[in-house]
């Protein structure tokens, strides 16, 4: 009698979807089949072992994107009142006002990302996504009047929808790109240490 054997997708699946307990598992249903069971069986455990992987995921994202959101939040609140001040400050520099202006708005959710990035359990696309949801909010109108002092000019009283919406989009990107240059130069550090 010929051995039943494990399907190779099944396998496959099972190794990709199963984590860490996935050599176990495929150990148990190579002794299953053997002992028995059907290749229906098999299937049912990659099934089941798929959908715990992707609630998993599916919940540490949630975490991360909230727990991202609720850093930028708290950190924009803080330091938007500033914005004003430097920008104030950098007028008086004609020179250097639009590198001052730019590396203000381009640095601070450089930074926060970068930040944001450095904790481990954060993963990029939550923190991209945290940092979107936290610019969009109304903390960030002095960031949206310092975009407008370098679109239209100092002291403009409107501001442009275009900022409104292209202001939160670039610094959401700004702020994924400083996560993850952070998560790379941390495993870079973790894999020198091992």
């Amino acid at each position: 009698m010929n051995p039943r054997r494990v399907p190779w997708l099944a396998l496959a699946l099972l190794r990709r979807f199963g984590g860490r307990y996935s050599e176990s598992l495929e150990g148990d249903m190579h002794e299953e089949l053997a002992a028995g069971r059907s290749t229906f069986w098999c299937w049912q455990q990659v099934a089941r072992t798929m959908m715990v992987y992707a609630s998993t995921s599916v919940r540490q994202r949630l975490v991360s994107f909230a727990a991202a959101a609720l850093f930028f939040a708290a950190a924009l609140w803080s330091i938007a009142p500033a914005t004003a001040p430097v920008m104030d400050w950098a007028r008086g520099f004609e020179s250097l006002r639009l590198l001052v202006q730019l590396g203000w708005l381009a640095g601070v959710p450089f930074l926060l990302g970068g930040l944001a990035g450095s904790a481990r359990r954060h993963r990029v696309g939550a923190i991209l996504l945290g940092a979107g949801l936290a610019y969009m909010t109304p903390i960030t109108t002095p960031f949206d009047s310092a975009v407008c002092d370098l679109c239209v000019g100092p002291g403009s009283a409107v501001i442009p929808g275009a900022v409104r919406w292209l202001t939160p989009f670039g610094s959401a990107l700004l702020a994924g790109l400083g996560a993850w240059i952070a998560t790379r130069i941390s495993r870079t550090h973790q894999e020198s240490l091992a």
